[in-house]
């Protein structure tokens, strides 16, 4: 009877670390649900450089992407003189931030000579510019070669992708916003920002 007690011992001890075990598991993939289980967006490199790549997409022509494949948006208070997008901003637009004095390198397609770098007011860092552009993902792609964040009015402002020609482009809705006062245009005329070009049926 002492030996049937034990092993009825044992085996409710077995069954209750599987289920403890089943439990943490269940919790483990709660807080995977939590974040949505989705990849995030342009993971900083631990070391060495950051690569600016291309992407071609229907309608608008080759478009900066990061080493991912994710697409890079450009912010138009920043008018290529300034990092704009600081703070809790950077959590919807993560600013593509390079390692060090590492300057950023180009991919396929992507113009070197345009490359360069702005200081960040949030960390003292640097972020990659492009034409004069500081560079940032949209935490709302989930997916490489997602656009969930062109044309988004969201902090501020709208944000656009940038060409491999180092040209903002502009969805045709928007046109006739001046996206550096953030003024209409002249009796309404379509208008667009330096280093900016509205779409007209496919690439500018």
């Amino acid at each position: 009877m002492v030996v049937n007690i034990a092993r009825r011992r044992r085996t409710a001890g077995a069954a209750f670390a599987a289920l403890a075990a089943a439990t943490a598991v269940a919790g483990c993939a709660g807080n995977s649900s939590a974040t949505g289980g989705q990849p995030m967006p342009l993971v900083p490199p631990k070391a060495g450089p950051v690569t600016v790549d291309a992407h071609t997409v229907p309608g608008l022509g080759p478009i900066l992407v990061d080493a991912n494949g994710y697409t890079l948006y450009t912010f138009p208070p920043d008018d290529r003189q300034i990092v704009s997008c600081t703070g809790a901003c950077q959590g919807s637009w993560p600013p593509v931030r390079l390692t060090g004095s590492v300057a950023p390198q180009s991919g396929h397609g992507v113009n070197p000579a345009l490359l360069g770098s702005l200081p960040d007011p949030t960390d003292g860092g640097r972020v990659a510019t492009y034409n004069g552009w500081p560079l940032y993902a949209y935490a709302g792609d989930v997916e490489p070669g997602q656009l969930n964040g062109q044309g988004l009015n969201l902090n501020g402002d709208e944000w656009y992708v940038i060409g491999t020609d180092g040209v903002v482009i502009v969805p045709p809705g928007q046109v006739g916003h001046d996206t550096a006062t953030g003024d209409a245009g002249p009796q309404g005329d379509a208008m667009a920002g330096p280093g900016m070009s509205a779409m007209t049926g496919g690439k500018p």
